[in-house]
C-alpha cells in the first residue's frame, strides 16, 4: 500500500497533480475528481465548510505556489533574542 492510499486521498492527489498548473497562487481543496480553488484565507475556509457539508467529508487542501515563491517552515527562521 503506497502513502497515499493510507491517508484516503489517493483520488485525491491524483486530481492534484493532473491540474498543478492551473492553480498556482491559489488555495485549493480537493474531493474526489474535482478541484476548487480561493485567493484569499477567507475564501478557503468557506469552501471547505461547504464541500465538507455537500460530501461529507474532508477535502485535501494545499496552497500551490507560484514560480519563484519561496517557502520557509519554522525550522528555517531564526529565532529572536
Amino acid at each position: 500500500m503506497n502513502q497515499s492510499d493510507k491517508t484516503g486521498f489517493a483520488k485525491e492527489q491524483k486530481t492534484l497533480m493532473t491540474n498543478w498548473d492551473k492553480y498556482k497562487g491559489k488555495i485549493v481543496a480537493v474531493s474526489g475528481g474535482k478541484v476548487f480553488a480561493a485567493t484569499t484565507g477567507k475564501q478557503a475556509q468557506k469552501m471547505i465548510k461547504d464541500i465538507e457539508k455537500k460530501s461529507g467529508k474532508s477535502p485535501l487542501v494545499t496552497y500551490i505556489p507560484k514560480a519563484d515563491t519561496l517557502i520557509l517552515n519554522n525550522d528555517s527562521v531564526p529565532s529572536l533574542p
